[in-house]
C-alpha cells in the first residue's frame, strides 16, 4: 500500500486523523496486506511514536497539562466478509462491532436473478442476442473471466443491436479506461464488456442489467458482479450463463443458494447439483489467493480457447517435433550413404581382382613355415657348438687383419720420415 510506504518514509503525519475507512476490506485481507494495514492502524492510533527522534533533539520544557489524543475510529466496508477475512480484521482491530444490512453474504433483494443453461460456450453469444431481441433493460454490463475472453465477446457483439461495445481490462492505460467509463456514464455506450476489475469500487447510477457471461468462481465474486445494478433503491436484473462443464465442477450450487437467500425462486435440482466424481476436484482459489480460472472453448467457434502459456507450450512441442523429424531424416540419409559406399567398395573388389604374385608369395611363406623340421635337443646343442667355433675362428681372423694393418701403417710412417 502506498500509504504505508509514505508513513515509513515519514512524509505524512497522522496527528489530525479521526476516522480511518477501508473500502473493500475483505479483498485487502485476502491479497495479503495485513502487515501494511496494521502499520497504518498503529500510526493512526499512536502518531507520537513517529516523532520520538524529534522530541529528543528538543529541549525539555516546563511541565504543563497534557491531553491524551483520542484513538481514531476504524471502519471496514464490504458487500461480503468471509470468516477468514473477519478473523484477520479482528487481529488488527480490537473491541470491534459488526453491522450487517440484510442477510450476511447475500445479494440485493431488488435485483431479479436468473440462471440460463447454454450447453456449450458457442451458445452464449446466441443467448445474449436473443435477450437483446426480446428486450433488455440498458445500460448493460457483461462480465468475462479474462482479457482474451473480453476481446472475443466484444468483437462478436459489436455492430449488432447493441451498437458499439466498450471494453475494459487491466492491460489498458488509465486514460483509456477513464474515457470509456465516461462514455458509458454519459450514455454513448449502451454495453460494456469487462473483467472482475469492474466488479468492485465502481459506482454506476443506473445500470439496468448485468450478464455473467462466464460463470463466477465464488459466491463473493457473484455478489460483487451483480451489485453493479440495483443501486440506491433502483431495480436491477442479473443473468448468469452456465454450461455442462460448470455443472460438473460443482460451482452452480453455491450460486443457487445465494439466489435463494436473496428471495429468488430456484429449482430444487440446482440446489442439489453436485460435482462429477469422475473428474478432479476443482479449486476456485490458488495458494496465493487468486482465482483459478478454468480453461474454456472460444466464443467465435474457432479451434479452441488457447491462453498465452498454452500457445508457448504448443510452439515448443512443434519445435521438438520438427527437430525429431529432421534428425530422423539425417539418420536415414547417413545410413543410405553408408550402404551405397559399401556397395561401391564391393563392386571395385570384384572389378579389380588381386595379383597372382601376392597370392604365390603368401602360399610360399605358409609352405616354408610348414616344411621346417622339428629338431631334437642333441641336434640343437651341436648347432650351438658349431656357431661358437665359427665365431672363435672369425675373431682370430679379425685379430690377424688388425696386426697386418698396424704393420702397414708403421712402414708408411718410416717412408715419410726418409722423404723428409
Amino acid at each position: 500500500m502506498r500509504l504505508a510506504s509514505l508513513l515509513a518514509q515519514k512524509k505524512i503525519s497522522t496527528h489530525a486523523v479521526e476516522f480511518l475507512v477501508l473500502d473493500e476490506a475483505d479483498k485487502l485481507f485476502e491479497m495479503g496486506f495485513v502487515e501494511q494495514i496494521d502499520a497504518v492502524v498503529h500510526a493512526c492510533d499512536n502518531p507520537d511514536d513517529d516523532n520520538d527522534d524529534d522530541k529528543k533533539k528538543k529541549k525539555k520544557k516546563s511541565p504543563a497539562k497534557t491531553t491524551k489524543k483520542k484513538k481514531c475510529l476504524k471502519a471496514l466496508f464490504s458487500a461480503t466478509l468471509p470468516e477468514t477475512a473477519e478473523r484477520l480484521a479482528r487481529s488488527v482491530m480490537h473491541h470491534c462491532v459488526r453491522l450487517t444490512v440484510g442477510e450476511r453474504n447475500s445479494a440485493n433483494e431488488s435485483i431479479s436473478q436468473k440462471l440460463v443453461f447454454c450447453g456449450k460456450e458457442s451458445g452464449k453469444i446466441l443467448a445474449v442476442k436473443q435477450m437483446v431481441q426480446k428486450g433488455v433493460q440498458t445500460p448493460l454490463i457483461i462480465f468475462a473471466q479474462s482479457k482474451d475472453r473480453c476481446v472475443q465477446v466484444a468483437k462478436e457483439l459489436t455492430g449488432g443491436a447493441l451498437g458499439e461495445v466498450g471494453l475494459i481490462h487491466s492491460d489498458m492505460s488509465d486514460k483509456k479506461r477513464k474515457s470509456i467509463v465516461d462514455l458509458f456514464r454519459i450514455g454513448k455506450l449502451n454495453c460494456l464488456c469487462a473483467t472482475d476489475l469492474m466488479a468492485r469500487g465502481m459506482d454506476f447510477a443506473a445500470v439496468g442489467t448485468v450478464v455473467n457471461f462466464d460463470f463466477p468462481l465464488t459466491s463473493t465474486a457473484y455478489i460483487h458482479r451483480i451489485g453493479r445494478s440495483g443501486r440506491a433503491g433502483r431495480v436491477g436484473n442479473a443473468v448468469t450463463f452456465f454450461t455442462e462443464e460448470d455443472a460438473k465442477r460443482g460451482t452452480v450450487r453455491s450460486i443457487a443458494r445465494v439466489m435463494q437467500r436473496s428471495g429468488c425462486d430456484v429449482p430444487k435440482w440446482l440446489l442439489n447439483l453436485e460435482a462429477d466424481k469422475n473428474e478432479k476436484k476443482y479449486k476456485p482459489l490458488r495458494k496465493d489467493g487468486r482465482e483459478n480460472n478454468p480453461r474454456r472453448d472460444r466464443v467465435d467457434n474457432k479451434e479452441g480457447y488457447v491462453s498465452r502459456d498454452i500457445r508457448a507450450g504448443k510452439k515448443k512441442l512443434e519445435h521438438k517435433k520438427q527437430r525429431k523429424a529432421m534428425f530422423k531424416e539425417m539418420k536415414k540419409a547417413a545410413a543410405a550413404a553408408a550402404a551405397t559406399s559399401n556397395k561401391e567398395a564391393a563392386e571395385e573388389d570384384d572389378y579389380f581382382p588381386p595379383d597372382e604374385d601376392d597370392e604365390t608369395k603368401k602360399t610360399k611363406k605358409k609352405k616354408k613355415k610348414s616344411t621346417t623340421p622339428l629338431l631334437s635337443a642333441d641336434e640343437k646343442n651341436r648347432k650351438r657348438r658349431r656357431k661358437s667355433a665359427g665365431d672363435a675362428l672369425a675373431f682370430g681372423e679379425r685379430e690377424e687383419d688388425d696386426r697386418d694393418d698396424a704393420a702397414k701403417k708403421t712402414k708408411k710412417k718410416k717412408r715419410s720420415r726418409h722423404s723428409l
